[in-house]
């Protein structure tokens, strides 16, 4: 009954929002926690994702401006010579400015997505070796919970708590987290 009244005011306390992984009723009352953003920006392989969406999105930031440029002069050419065209003419003008106009917005929600994709594609296995090392860690020292400390805001203070990133940076082979 203890062990579920510690956990309930864990899990339920108004700002807590746990990431919790594992749950395991022990003798040693330990809740165990980790901090995925530190232990994620110490990975080589997250420097190299990082680098690669940084990349991208340099590229597809240059096609932005080259859009923006010809949108801009189209505005200029429409508002030197608009006096000397014919209704029609104008229409077609503005149609094409308006044209332009949207297609940049649609441009910019796609690579928007194409590049969080990407974040997705690329980071995710990353975070989820991070989470397996730490349930194993957690299995191993039969902690009583182990959560991200990412998505925590807070703990109860009367708890035991254990900050166990160094052990995960450890069974990654990666350097440690600085705190």
């Amino acid at each position: 009954m203890k062990n579920f009244l510690i956990l309930f005011s864990i899990l339920f306390i108004p700002t807590a929002q746990l990431s919790a992984i594992s749950f395991k009723s022990t003798g040693g009352k330990v809740i165990a926690y980790y901090n995925s953003d530190s232990i994620l920006k110490v990975m080589p392989e997250y420097k190299k994702a990082m680098d690669s969406i940084a990349f991208v999105a340099k590229l597809l930031n240059d096609q932005d401006s080259i859009m923006n440029i010809t949108y801009f002069n189209k505005i200029i050419d429409f508002q030197n010579n608009c006096l000397r065209w014919t209704p029609l003419i104008k229409s077609i003008h503005q149609k094409e400015i308006s044209d332009l106009y949207k297609n940049i917005l649609a441009y910019r929600v796609e690579v928007n997505l194409d590049l969080e994709e990407m974040r997705t594609k690329l980071i995710t296995p990353l975070v989820e070796r991070i989470n397996s090392t730490a349930k194993d860690i957690a299995t191993k020292n039969e902690y009583l919970v182990l959560f991200d400390a990412v998505a925590a805001k807070t703990v109860s203070p009367k708890a035991k708590v254990m900050d166990i990133s160094s052990e995960i940076c450890a069974q990654l082979g990666i350097p440690e987290v600085k705190k």
